[in-house]
């Protein structure tokens, strides 16, 4: 099964919907990432296969700093290294844009997620408490250096 992640067009929303309903216990509307994709300051990507979007990130940029806001792979799809493009795709993004660092938050339980970001060199630098809803649970702060001296 071959995959393609590019940059998310304004037609992708309802797909990037339909993924972020999958994956998110309080999903973003489809207009919220619509107006993403389009959000000048932030940048959208999706992971294509067989002409199927599997999976989506957003993140926005401000000065040298990157956050991911959103980021899923359906349930059919996971486990088979789409995540990693997908985030890999968004380091390219942050070094064109000469970010210095990329951070997200995760839910203290997401092992799978935790395990993934940091085999991509992600570091703990806090916590939320009670940050995220349906369930009620902590999020992890999460951060990656993209500078070289700081690696």
């Amino acid at each position: 099964m071959t995959a393609v992640v590019r940059k998310a067009c304004p037609e992708d929303a309802p797909h990037v919907y339909a993924v972020e309903k999958a994956c998110s216990s309080r999903p973003w509307s489809e207009e919220q990432l619509l107006e993403e994709i389009e959000f000048p300051h932030a940048y959208t990507c999706v992971c294509e296969t067989d002409g199927a979007v599997a999976g989506f990130a957003t993140m926005q940029i401000a000065a040298e700093y990157a956050h991911i806001n959103e980021f899923g792979v359906l349930p059919q799809y996971r486990r088979r290294g789409f995540g990693r493009m997908i985030m890999e795709d968004l380091f390219r993004e942050c070094m064109e844009r000469r970010c210095e660092s990329i951070s997200l938050e995760v839910r203290e339980s997401a092992a799978p997620a935790r395990k993934l970001y940091g085999s991509l060199g992600f570091r703990q630098e806090g916590i939320r408490k009670r940050f995220y809803h349906e369930p009620e649970e902590d999020a992890l702060v999460l951060v990656k250096k993209l500078t070289e001296e700081d690696n």
